[in-house]
């Protein structure tokens, strides 16, 4: 049945119930007056009254849906019925375009699907320097390749940016909704990138384009990512609603018979003023780009993996955090509506 034609029904319903209920309780008021004694009566139509009240308000629900407790509302007409691992759908906005995702995985009942950005949808860095600009320390003292930043991995934090998933810019901004970005510790400002390009820190949150039945949609997951020298830590545990892959996660990119390759979007070409993709597809004519996992180098405190386009033998690269001129793709939980 139609949603118009399931609304119409529910309409008539109602408003047949209305008239009979309010026929039978004039009925029961004229009665009544002859009868003034009558409270046995008066109780039975109370009665009566409330257990249809009851019996409507579950007909009503069972027929917009009935959703199950701890569910999302109105989840079913987001997504396809029949969604598969491979697919691609709409959802969401960035940059005043719809988002298309790649379907990466499903849970065994279908109730949930992992999404991946099909493009690239920006140039971003991962991560600040924490002195507020690249390759200085907070003293204005600077430290450049073969320095001593090399090996101390707190003042690498300093002068290229921290690959503490936890505490990074990229998952600050990917998980926020808001207008303005609330950054703990140095702001994403362009002096804190490698060459002094794409600062994010006045660009409202990646979700702040999301309607609000979509951002129910999305669910808050658990993610373990590798801990860094400073932490201290093997693993990290966050819960997100936006992150990046990790290493082990590209797996899925081989189960659901995806290619791990990626072109950004035309704004995200737009909007990077490092102009290194269109460097990089000048000399190898390739339009797929880098993008960024959320995995941390173990052996350095300010580097993490990347994609690559595809040229070589070797598709994974460890860059410094702080490099603003590689791809973003969000990936999101979402529940389908099953």
């Amino acid at each position: 049945m139609s949603e118009e034609k399931r609304t119409l029904n529910v309409r008539m319903t109602k408003e047949t119930y209305k008239a009979l209920v309010t026929e039978d309780i004039s009925a029961k008021l004229k009665n009544k007056k002859k009868n003034n004694n009558d409270t046995n009566e008066e109780k039975a139509m109370a009665a009566f009254i409330i257990a249809v009240v009851v019996i409507w308000t579950v007909v009503l629900l069972f027929s917009q849906g009935g959703k199950m407790s701890g569910e999302p509302e109105g989840r079913g007409s987001l997504f396809p019925d029949t969604m598969k691992a491979g697919d691609t759908i709409t959802f969401g906005m960035y940059n005043n375009e719809e988002i298309e995702w790649r379907v990466l995985k499903l849970s065994e009942d279908g109730k949930e699907a992992v999404l991946i950005s099909k493009n690239i949808l920006c140039m971003k860095a991962y991560d600040a320097a924490d002195s507020g600009k690249c390759t200085y320390d907070k003293e204005g003292n600077r430290y450049l390749r073969g320095s001593e930043a090399d090996i101390d991995q707190q003042l690498q934090i300093q002068v290229r940016g921290n690959n503490d998933w936890s505490l990074s810019n990229i998952r600050a901004w990917l998980n926020s909704s808001d207008e303005v970005v609330k950054y703990d510790g140095q702001a994403p400002v362009a002096a804190a990138m490698a060459e002094g390009h794409n600062g994010y820190h006045n660009e409202p949150g990646f979700l702040h384009g999301f309607k609000e039945e979509e951002l129910e949609a999305i669910r808050e997951v658990e993610n373990i990512t590798c801990g860094n020298k400073v932490s201290g830590r093997e693993t990290i545990v966050t819960k997100d609603k936006v992150y990046l892959l990790s290493l082990e996660e590209l797996k899925w990119f081989e189960e659901a018979g995806i290619s791990l390759l990626a072109e950004p979007t035309q704004a995200a070409i737009a909007n990077d003023d490092t102009g290194w993709y269109l460097l990089d597809m000048e000399m190898y004519s390739e339009k797929a780009y880098y993008w960024w996992l959320r995995e941390p180098v173990k052996e350095a405190s300010a580097k993490c993996y990347i994609v690559g386009n595809g040229i070589g033998d070797e598709n994974l690269f460890k860059k410094d955090v702080s490099m603003e001129g590689f791809g973003i793709r969000p990936v999101i939980t979402v529940y389908t509506g099953k």
